[in-house]
């Protein structure tokens, strides 16, 4: 009975790691083909740092622009840039989830699958010039509009900090 059990736990564990590995493959094949990707951070409209359990998260706002650092463990991190000059952009949260549900991205997604294999090898961040990228705060998730920010994945930095 305890080897069926054993047997049995073995199986089911291969069938979860095989259905996450499937639908996190799949989620990164969507997003490359995507044009425009939208980006989840938290307080974005403050000088902010928090360390979260695999990598670091740091938002900087200057009077010129924004900054927001996603910086792994090994160092490997994304700098987005977000200057003032761009645009800020309210929409209808509702309507926009309709549209975009596909395209948005948050910290812990992030977390999960890597900054290299989400801006690197999915966004090919090599030619950032092919993708739009906009941030918005967590905190619109619950408001009737969101703000948007048009914003440049300046930087993938691989050396430690």
């Amino acid at each position: 009975m305890e080897y069926y059990l054993a047997k049995y736990d073995l199986g089911l564990r291969f069938v979860i790691l095989f259905i996450t590995t499937v639908s996190f493959s799949q989620d990164l094949e969507n997003l490359a083909k995507q044009d425009t990707i939208y980006i989840a951070l938290k307080d974005i409209d403050k000088n902010y740092s928090k360390q979260y359990e695999g990598f670091k998260y740091r938002s900087t706002v200057h009077t010129i622009f924004a900054e927001y650092q996603i910086i792994e463990p090994n160092g490997k991190q994304i700098i987005i840039h977000a200057p003032k000059a761009y645009q800020l952009f309210s929409v209808k949260r509702k309507e926009f989830f309709k549209k975009n549900k596909n395209n948005i991205i948050n910290l812990k997604y992030i977390e999960k699958t890597g900054v290299v294999k989400v801006f690197i090898e999915t966004f090919k961040l090599i030619n950032p010039s092919r993708k739009i990228f906009y941030v918005f705060d967590e905190r619109d998730l619950k408001k009737t509009h969101m703000k948007l920010k048009k914003v440049d994945v300046v930087a993938a930095v691989y050396s430690k900090i």
